[in-house]
């Protein structure tokens, strides 16, 4: 299957978040960047701006998933015992940007995941 995004990978060891929101808004990491304004670890309200800026309403879902849609999923970090870690679902397959870690699979990423981030057009 063809991908219909370029599959960004992190630069550090903190911006996942960029490179899940680049995937998902097929815009470039730079792009996602500058209207982020930091790459050091998002929550639920950085997305909610940087995929507002892009025409979107982001929809944190804590444990609602719908899989027909894509999302950006929060799991555990495997670098970071404390914090958590950004993956990107597309079409049934994970995205994971690392390159400092085993990167997380379709299975291990649902399991584990603790919040669903989804996105719609603004109404």
């Amino acid at each position: 299957m063809k991908l219909l995004f370029k599959i960004e990978y992190q630069r550090t060891l903190t911006d996942c978040s960029v490179c899940c929101a680049a995937m998902a808004l097929r815009e470039d990491y730079e792009d996602i960047l500058q209207v982020a304004g930091t790459d050091e670890g998002w929550n639920g309200l950085k997305y909610d701006d940087v995929f507002e800026h892009f025409g979107f309403d982001m929809r944190p879902q804590p444990r609602v998933f719908r899989p027909s849609r894509p999302a950006i999923l929060s799991v555990p970090s495997r670098i970071n015992p404390l914090g958590y870690h950004a993956v990107y679902y597309e079409r049934g397959r994970i995205f994971d940007p690392t390159r400092f870690a085993l990167p997380y699979d379709l299975e291990s990423a649902l399991t584990a995941a603790v919040a669903f981030y989804q996105w719609w057009p603004e109404e």
